[in-house]
C-alpha cells in the first residue's frame, strides 16, 4: 500500500514537473493524460488521509468535492443559490 502511494505521487509529481509549461499554456484544455493524473493525484491524497487520519476526513471532504460537482443539480435548500 505504502508503494504505491509513493509511486502514485511521484508519477504525478514528475508528470507536473515534466509538463510545466504544457500546463501553463492549455490551462483549462485537459487532455486525457491530465485528467489521469489528476484522478490519481486526487486518489492518492485521500488514500494517504484515509490512512493517517481515518476515514472522517476523506468521506466528508469527498462529500464537498461532489457538492461542488453536482450541487447545481441539488434540489430544494442544498441547491447551489448562486446558479
Amino acid at each position: 500500500m505504502h508503494g504505491r502511494l509513493a509511486a502514485g505521487g511521484i508519477a504525478v509529481a514528475a508528470y507536473q514537473s515534466w509538463e510545466y509549461t504544457e500546463l501553463l499554456l492549455r490551462a483549462g484544455a485537459l487532455n486525457r493524460m491530465d485528467l489521469a493524473m489528476g484522478v490519481i493525484s486526487i486518489a492518492t491524497v485521500f488514500l494517504a488521509a484515509w490512512w493517517l487520519m481515518g476515514a472522517a476526513l476523506p468521506i466528508i471532504s469527498g462529500l464537498f468535492l461532489a457538492y461542488c460537482f453536482f450541487g447545481a443539480a441539488s434540489a430544494g435548500d442544498a441547491a447551489d443559490p448562486r446558479l
